[in-house]
């Protein structure tokens, strides 16, 4: 079923929220597509593989002090979940946006903060957390100077 519900009748944002719920990642591979995506303004380029996406997710979540998903809405293969957070003594807000595919696996996570000067600070702790484990060049190398 598309329309970003599941056959439970789960809401999709319900269902993103869950993955984050069992921190071995099981979930979540079992609700994204083998070639999932993660895009957004932290990052220099999209990460691609459950692995890799789920290593970018898992630190990025545990990087936000507070995050509120403040709305959401479906249309078609889309969900778009608009949050407030704080993080790294900065307030933030964006919008996640969940594409599935024609088998109800989430294809593409894009998910984009704003303002930039919060964006860049975050991609920075990324690729200082994730950079033992991850290809640093994911991640912007250091914040704009006076922010």
């Amino acid at each position: 079923m598309k329309a970003g519900k599941a056959a439970s009748g789960r809401s999709m944002q319900q269902r993103w929220l869950d993955v984050f719920a069992d921190p071995s990642g099981a979930t979540f591979r079992a609700r994204v597509a083998p070639d999932v995506s993660l895009a957004g303004s932290a990052f220099v380029r999209s990460i691609v593989g459950p692995l890799e996406v789920w290593k970018a997710l898992r630190t990025s979540a545990d990087i936000y002090d507070h995050i509120e998903f403040t709305h959401s809405a479906t249309e078609g293969a889309r969900t778009y979940l608009e949050w407030a957070a704080s993080a790294l003594g900065l307030q933030m807000a964006g919008v996640t946006v969940l594409s599935v595919n024609d088998s109800n696996l989430v294809e593409l996570v894009a998910i984009h903060h704003r303002p930039l000067p919060a964006a860049l600070s975050f991609s920075v702790e990324m690729r200082r957390r994730l950079v033992a484990t991850m290809d640093p060049t994911f991640f912007y190398p250091s914040a704009i100077d006076g922010y």
